[in-house]
């Protein structure tokens, strides 16, 4: 029963991280892209400028 008890709970939590890991890369995936948007507005300003 232990066995049984152990083995669900590591499935819970090998999901969890699962979950957290793939909510992680898309934060990391939009921060990704909207940095490149400020950088490629940032050197349009400056090209206008210079």
């Amino acid at each position: 029963m232990e066995n049984i008890k152990a083995k669900v709970t590591q499935d819970i939590v090998d999901s969890i991280i699962e979950d957290v890991k793939r909510e992680t890369n898309d934060i990391n995936s939009h921060f990704d892209k909207r940095l490149q948007q400020e950088v490629d507005e940032y050197r349009e300003k400056k090209r206008k400028y210079y």
